[in-house]
């Protein structure tokens, strides 16, 4: 299971630095593949209580942007892949390339929204 080194936080709405953990949680993260084999991260993730007693959100999650995107379920070089597949080759090509490259998208990202947020 993987873990965050940094033993603090910062609040994403005011900025400010904490070291108070609330609680954790595992996420599951869909990553490149490895030889051929669909690779799974499971990350431990924590939240936060936020520091600043004028922020009006009191508990948050820690953000790992070079990782993954907030409430994402695979990491941002996977999203990246498949979007560069998705625009070079399209529909079901790329689907079937996908599929031979073990990082197909499940059927609810076929769309690969990957700017929304």
């Amino acid at each position: 299971m993987a873990r965050p080194k940094s033993a603090v936080s910062l609040c994403p709405c005011c900025g400010y630095q904490t070291g108070r953990v609330h609680s954790h949680y595992v996420r599951r993260l869909a990553d490149l593949p490895w030889q051929g084999r669909v690779v799974e991260i499971r990350l431990h993730a924590r939240r936060f209580r936020c520091a600043n007693p004028q922020c009006p959100r009191r508990i948050f999650t820690e953000r790992l942007p070079a990782t993954v995107r907030p409430k994402a379920r695979r990491t941002t070089r996977l999203g990246e892949s498949q979007l560069a597949i998705g625009f070079a080759i399209g529909g079901k090509s790329g689907s079937r390339l996908s599929r031979k490259l073990a990082s197909a998208p499940s059927k609810t990202n076929v769309s690969l929204s990957y700017d929304s947020e």
